[in-house]
């Protein structure tokens, strides 16, 4: 079967600031869940873990029924990052100079003729001429054309997240977040560091294959089959980018770890919503979570 390239899999898929934009490994028992929400807990504690597409289209509604039982059995819902705060006319400017090149170095310079010239015939299918992104570092380049490409095929910004950030609004559900859109901005502005004519030629290798392969992330999510997600999403990015892949998921991981297992200390249920790739592998949150005592089982309503 024709892989996509890891790290166009991971901005399609992975991150939080791309959605604002358009407005791993052994496999723990059970990796095929009816869904991609689990009940992760310690005791007499519990909260709900749910994997998510960051950009949906409308016919992937309504979502998986275990999101809404989750939802209504929580008093807190957390996220990766404020969505609202990365739509805010002063962060975006903040990230987009963080995105950018500010030492003489652009876009045309850390890229071979070739790549640069390939990137270019992808932008103007959009109506971006020639140089206009320039002063773009890859990872915001190809985030942004990465968008671009989504929502030619009906993939919006109206993911899980924003779905639940709209009822927990309406419901006044308190809400957290686990990092700042400022780490996530970092986080994209670093991607390719050292490695740029490799990155963006990964990211061009297999556009034509978006459709295909994101719709096919979607039915693996739906299903909760996080070995289909780590061979779609994760394998390659982890042997090939590794640095990336560290920065990307196995770093972010371990930083949420404690702040998960924090929640089982209280009372109250909690729903985490993070991007669906961090779930499988050893690194993973799964696997983390069950290391640290916790019980993590798929969410099952078939069972009484």
């Amino acid at each position: 079967m024709k892989q996509t390239t890891p790290l166009y899999r991971t901005l399609r898929s992975g991150m939080t600031l791309a959605a604002m934009l358009l407005l791993s490994l052994p496999q723990a028992p059970g990796a095929l869940a009816d869904t991609s929400v689990w009940e992760v807990s310690r005791g007499d504690a519990r909260l709900y873990l749910g994997g998510t597409i960051h950009a949906l289209r409308p016919l992937d509604y309504p979502l998986p029924e275990e999101f809404d039982f989750a939802f209504a059995a929580a008093d807190e819902i957390h996220y990766e990052a404020d969505l609202k705060a990365a739509m805010d006319p002063a962060f975006q400017a903040t990230a987009l100079a963080l995105g950018s090149y500010n030492d003489g170095r652009s876009l045309h310079s850390v890229l071979s003729e070739e790549v640069y010239t390939d990137f270019y015939t992808l932008a103007g299918r959009f109506g971006i001429p020639a140089g206009a992104l320039d002063q773009f570092k890859p990872g915001m380049a190809t985030v942004t054309l990465t968008m671009l490409v989504l929502g030619n095929f009906g993939y919006g910004p109206q993911g899980v997240e924003m779905h639940f950030i709209e009822q927990a609004d309406r419901d006044g559900l308190a809400q957290g977040f686990l990092e700042t859109v400022e780490y996530q901005a970092n986080l994209i502005a670093e991607l390719g560091e050292g490695n740029e004519d490799a990155m963006v030629a990964d990211f061009l290798d297999q556009v034509e294959s978006t459709e295909d392969d994101m719709n096919m992330m979607v039915s693996a999510w739906r299903d909760g089959d996080i070995e289909k997600i780590d061979e779609l999403m994760l394998m390659d990015m982890a042997e090939r980018f590794p640095e990336d892949f560290e920065a990307m998921f196995t770093h972010r991981n371990r930083n949420w770890l404690p702040q998960i297992m924090a929640m089982l200390d209280d009372a109250d249920t909690e729903f985490v919503l993070v991007g669906v790739g961090h779930m499988p592998g050893e690194d993973g949150l799964l696997e983390l979570l069950r290391r640290e005592g916790a019980t993590v089982r798929p969410l099952d309503l078939q069972v009484p």
